[in-house]
């Protein structure tokens, strides 16, 4: 990435523009592709195979941030690196990018509570945990929407936000793994490849 960046290789390169802007343009671009990664990880097969490790958690808290197959990260860090090389992004916004999206997801699969009149304004940029609960539902209608990371108006531009959803009666988990003794260490490693995928 740093070698990249010092031959000034990349789409960001090709044009006059500050480096704040630069930066600015590169983290949109990061987290519309993060938005779309994420989508994908819920429509394609294979995909979701690993990325319902995330989402069988009955219990979404802070720990549900950093539960994900290394199949999925690794995936997930190849597509990243391939859009941070074909833009020439900078090793600073990149790593500004990182911090902000670990930020944001610790954030989103928290128990906080915003205030109400505060989360009206809020989620027309941002995603509060209200809108993240919706998206670890069981019912797949309401789990496959609000797939946004740092932004909320990606969901809202292409008609993926679901609002408005009653908390207290939102279950968390994916239906075909609804039991405790199903979700160890072993259960999980292994859940990308077994039959049961709803």
């Amino acid at each position: 990435m740093v070698q990249a960046e010092s031959r000034q290789l990349g789409l960001l390169n090709s044009f006059a523009m500050p480096d704040w802007l630069k930066m600015v343009f590169g983290i949109l671009v990061l987290d519309f592709v993060l938005y779309i990664w994420h989508l994908l990880n819920h429509v394609v097969p294979l995909f979701w195979r690993f990325h319902r490790v995330h989402h069988s958690d009955m219990n979404l808290d802070v720990s549900t941030a950093s539960r994900f197959h290394i199949g999925e990260l690794l995936m997930s860090g190849l597509v990243r690196m391939m859009v941070v090389y074909a833009l020439g992004i900078s090793f600073v916004t990149y790593m500004l990018f990182e911090i902000l999206v670990n930020l944001s997801i610790q954030f989103h699969h928290s128990s906080i509570r915003i205030n109400p009149f505060f989360e009206k304004f809020w989620i027309w940029f941002f995603i509060p945990p209200s809108m993240h609960r919706v998206h670890h539902s069981v019912k797949i209608k309401e789990r496959d929407s609000n797939y946004g990371v740092l932004f909320s108006f990606w969901d809202r531009f292409f008609g993926t936000l679901t609002w408005g959803i009653d908390q207290s009666l939102i279950i968390i988990g994916i239906g075909s793994h609804h039991k405790f003794e199903d979700l160890g260490f072993w259960h999980m490693w292994l859940l990308p490849f077994t039959k049961r995928s709803s």
